[in-house]
């Protein structure tokens, strides 16, 4: 190493100067610490009250007050694959959610930048799949994640994706 950058580290070390990048270790910590503070993340209960405001009102209520804080402080909303395809579930078998509302409702997470979705070019595939067809959206994400991982077919015992590309149906016995 040459003198100048040793020098340039030692006080880096010792916490002072601000060395050859411009800035020194307490710096680095709190823009990390920023990084680490701008993201929640919401699990499924959550995510469904948030978009179903119907059955429970106290849940929904607490649930876009979380969202709603998260977006105001600057915070993106963090959507794992898995929180999507559980709460599409939810809302198209428990709440009976039409395909259209269904659809609409992963578009308007999908468009809104104050959410990250995992996956998000697998989900816009996914949904889009999910409007020409007849399977549920979750089956569809679960072949486009499949499909990224390197499988060229998923195996299934769901009669709605028959038909669907990248999918092969078995039957039992």
């Amino acid at each position: 190493m040459r003198p100048a950058r040793q020098a340039g580290r030692a006080r880096e070390r010792r916490g002072h100067g601000a060395g050859r990048r411009g800035f020194g270790r307490a710096t680095v910590r709190a823009r990390r610490a920023a990084r680490q503070a701008a993201v929640i993340a919401l699990d499924t209960n959550v995510l469904v009250r948030h978009l179903y405001q119907r059955d429970d009102p106290g849940q929904s209520r607490a649930a876009s007050r979380v969202v709603a804080g998260a977006i105001a402080a600057g915070e993106t909303v963090f959507i794992s694959a898995v929180v999507l395809a559980e709460t599409a579930l939810v809302l198209r078998r428990i709440y009976r959610l039409p395909r259209g509302g269904l659809a609409q409702a992963v578009e308007t997470l999908w468009n809104d930048p104050a959410f990250t979705l995992e996956y998000r070019g697998l989900v816009r595939a996914a949904l889009d799949l999910f409007k020409r067809g007849r399977a549920d959206f979750n089956d569809h994400l679960i072949g486009q994640i499949a499909k990224q991982a390197g499988a060229t077919t998923t195996y299934t015992f769901d009669r709605g994706l028959r038909r669907a590309r990248g999918f092969a149906w078995l039957r039992a016995g």
